[in-house]
């Protein structure tokens, strides 16, 4: 989960343009139409997915 979450944020950070070591403009190294809303998604997945799968047997909901 971590590892998706990293991806997401160094996602977000390209599209935006934060690190002050790039010479890009916004949006040119990660667009958020694809890269970044991919990567957020990602995450959510693996979440849910998690979710389902560490929940013991017969735990109340």
């Amino acid at each position: 989960m971590s590892e998706d979450a990293g991806e997401a944020i160094a996602a977000f950070v390209g599209a935006t343009v934060q690190d002050p070591r790039s010479n890009s403009r916004p949006g040119i190294a990660h667009g958020y139409d694809d890269h970044v809303v991919d990567e957020l998604f990602d995450a959510a997945i693996t979440a849910m997915t998690a979710g389902t799968i560490v929940e013991p047997a017969g735990a109340p909901t």
